[in-house]
């Protein structure tokens, strides 16, 4: 796993913790992991994720490694993530959106998309069509 980062902050442990349930025990894992805690915990409609991430890999292999290529803060409580995730035959882009609470960060919202220009990044001014779109 790569995980390479372009800034000097760290990320956040739950979303390098996923990345690794995902290598090693497969999608399910993942999700389980990055959502634990959170206010979208055991939520139908995030668990489905999984299965879009088997369907990737029935396209594209299996999973390798992630590359941050952009990290945001949107506000001082709030810090989005986009990434390339790699695998055997082709890239999967992600966007990860991360609430920093008491306990520490916990993943608010999240998607996956092969296209390349669905992880393009919107200007400041599109915060909150980002925060509110409902194909996250």
């Amino acid at each position: 796993m790569d995980g390479s980062k372009k800034t000097a902050e760290p990320l956040p442990p739950v979303l390098v913790a996923g990345f690794k349930a995902y290598l090693e025990k497969g999608p399910e894992d993942a999700v389980r992991v990055w959502i634990k805690g959170s206010g979208i915990d055991d939520s139908k409609d995030a668990l489905s994720q999984a299965n879009s991430l088997r369907q990737v890999q029935d396209f594209y292999g299996s999973y390798r490694s992630f590359d941050v290529f952009k990290t945001r803060m949107v506000t001082s409580r709030v810090e989005a993530f986009y990434l390339v995730m790699n695998y055997d035959k082709g890239p999967l882009f992600a966007k990860f959106f991360f609430y920093k609470t008491e306990q520490g960060w916990v993943l608010v919202n999240f998607n996956f998309n092969t296209k390349e220009e669905a992880r393009r990044i919107q200007a400041p001014s599109a915060t909150l069509s980002i925060l509110t779109d409902q194909n996250f």
